[in-house]
């Protein structure tokens, strides 16, 4: 397997500035890989199938989660679950939420399987009527939450929690 300094110390075929100005469409870029011999692949063709999806398509959706995984991020914590749908689209979604949600959902599970002693504690969840969704309003500034715009406040965003339905 290569490592990365190879893989940029050898960074193949490059077009020259005279062709890359002459694309002006997808078929254009198709046409000079395909003048060069190159083959165009899919992104598709490589890893696991699973994509990325907003939570909002997921609303109301019967799917099995098949994973989840915690992690630190750039604006705090946040969980990946990557699932299957009912109708068979493999799909990964985040959910970051400090103190509902579907990441504290999770680490609820997580825990009650990891104390029971469970085989696979980060997988394998029916969730058979797939994400809720509720609203509420967050104030940037203040950093609070309400259920309605208080009357003749500025700064206030609509916002939403999401959570795994059962």
């Amino acid at each position: 397997m290569a490592k990365s300094q190879e893989i940029i110390a050898d960074s193949g075929v490059k077009f020259n500035e005279s062709e890359l100005t002459d694309i002006s469409s997808f078929q254009d870029a198709l046409a000079l890989l395909d003048a060069a011999g190159i083959s165009g692949e899919s992104v598709a063709d490589y890893g696991s199938g699973f994509a990325v999806v907003e939570k909002e398509t997921l609303i109301g959706t019967p799917m099995v989660a098949v994973q989840w995984r915690f992690h630190a991020g750039d604006f705090g914590d946040f969980v990946s679950v990557e699932a299957v749908t009912e109708a068979g689209k493999k799909v990964v979604f985040n959910d970051g939420a400090k103190t509902s949600g579907i990441r504290a959902q999770l680490e609820a599970i997580t825990q009650a399987r990891l104390k029971a002693g469970h085989k696979a504690p980060y997988a394998g969840l029916g969730i058979p009527n797939g994400l809720t969704m509720t609203d509420y309003y967050f104030n940037a500034t203040t950093g609070e939450t309400r259920g309605q715009i208080p009357a003749g406040e500025d700064g206030w965003a609509l916002a939403h929690s999401f959570y795994l339905a059962s």
